[in-house]
């Protein structure tokens, strides 16, 4: 009997694989946008519920091996189990090893998270994962896999931009998550914030862009990471600088150093957010209300764009290899999404 061709077999096995990886079709932008309010934050009934993780390893995941144009056809040990299915014990571990990858990702090293802060990240990975599959279309509650539909026509743009600016891309797609979930307001909040990016006005025109045009995304996109760029020259490239600089983009840069100034002179402590966190009873209101949540969510956004398979997504790879949209798509457009 003639032995089979071991080469063919493995041809015909990848090839099978990667026409398994459909594209996928974009949802439009929701047309009955809600009123802006940060309504998948877990509740404080979840946050004091919420038990320490068990012990956990710093192992990374198996290596990914990737198709044409990105598309993943091996995607290591936690391919088999979406996250809500894996125990809780299964949960953290998967947790420590994204959010460890997603600091190297942003950052020119890694990061050995404590279970405190894992903790907080695994509260948003969490909120986002019940959310996959809602048909939901409520602002900050609507069906995940809208948003990373939207997520893919905006991600080359964005790509481009933080590239050219030698600033990590996945800074700019998960602060994006965070701020907006990929919706590009028109009207101005509270804060007079707007646009995809949620810049106020004197400072979109500080970075050379009209406050009239800040839902210009080919025009706002470069402006962001040149803002990115300003705050790791300032804060650092370590991850916990850039943590920094994340949280900056949500609190003002001065109050970020003011923060750090009163938690670090009572001693001789980590020079990271999560001091901040861990200290967060001498810090003010704004702080404790909504800018101890920013960098958790960043870090819980960017380990489901990053690992759509294990949440069940339809996006079928990671954010961060989206580099080709269709133009013609209108929320690709330069005005594309719905104001508030």
């Amino acid at each position: 009997m003639r032995r089979p061709d071991t080469l063919a077999i493995l041809t015909f096995l990848l090839l099978t694989c990667a026409s398994a990886c459909s594209s996928v079709t974009p949802d439009p932008a929701p047309q009955d946008r809600l009123a802006h309010a940060n309504d998948d934050a877990p509740s404080a009934e979840a946050e004091t519920q919420a038990t320490a993780p068990p012990a956990f390893t710093s192992e990374l995941p198996l290596p990914l091996t990737t198709g044409l144009q990105g598309q993943f056809i091996g995607v290591g040990v936690d391919a088999p189990n979406l996250y809500l299915e894996m125990t809780k014990a299964k949960q953290y571990e998967f947790v420590e090893r994204r959010a460890y990858h997603v600091s190297r990702m942003i950052s020119s090293g890694s990061y050995e998270f404590n279970e405190d802060s894992l903790r907080h990240i695994k509260l948003y990975v969490d909120a986002y994962a019940h959310r996959v599959g809602n048909r939901s279309r409520a602002t900050w509650g609507e069906d995940l896999n809208y948003v990373f539909a939207r997520a893919q026509h905006y991600a080359p743009v964005i790509i481009r931009s933080f590239n050219e600016r030698r600033v990590p891309p996945a800074i700019g797609l998960y602060l994006v998550a965070v701020e907006t979930e990929f919706t590009n307001f028109q009207q101005e909040n509270f804060a007079g914030a707007a646009g995809l990016f949620q810049f106020i006005g004197p400072t979109a025109e500080a970075y050379g862009v009209p406050r009239r045009e800040r839902t210009n995304v080919q025009k706002m996109a470069p402006a962001a990471a040149h803002y990115i760029s300003d705050r790791i020259a300032e804060f650092g490239t370590d991850p916990m600088s850039i943590a920094l600089g994340i949280a900056g983009y949500n609190r003002s840069p001065d109050s970020v150093r003011r923060d750090l100034r009163s938690v670090m002179s009572s001693g001789n402590k980590e020079r990271s957010f999560w001091t901040l966190v861990a200290n967060s009873d001498k810090l003010d209101r704004y702080f404790r209300g909504e800018n101890v949540k920013y960098v958790p969510k960043y870090f819980a956004a960017a380990i489901v764009g990053e690992t759509p398979w294990a949440f069940g997504l339809e996006m079928k790879q990671a954010l961060s290899t989206c580099i080709e949209t269709d133009e013609r798509s209108p929320v690709a457009t330069t005005d594309g999404g719905r104001g508030r």
